[in-house]
């Protein structure tokens, strides 16, 4: 169980990096197309992506964080 909690926890970590990158590339492209709605849109939709992702990374922390605290109670 503790690795799937772990592996989960990698797993969002590089979703959100890859989602950080793609964020600081959109915010080029607007800098240079100030005008254009789809970018905009699209750094909404990568802004709300991120709000998620560090939502479940949050849930997944404390859930891991009560699981070991569980099992120390137990010794």
């Amino acid at each position: 169980m503790n690795i799937d909690f772990v592996s989960e926890m990698a797993r969002l970590s590089k979703l959100d990096s890859s989602i950080r990158m793609e964020l600081l590339a959109t915010i080029k492209e607007i800098q240079n197309n100030p005008r254009d709605i789809v970018l905009k849109e699209v750094l909404i939709h990568l802004n709300q992506e991120l709000k998620e992702i560090n939502d479940s990374q949050k849930e997944h922390w404390y859930a891991y964080k009560k699981m070991i605290e569980e099992k120390s109670a137990n010794y």
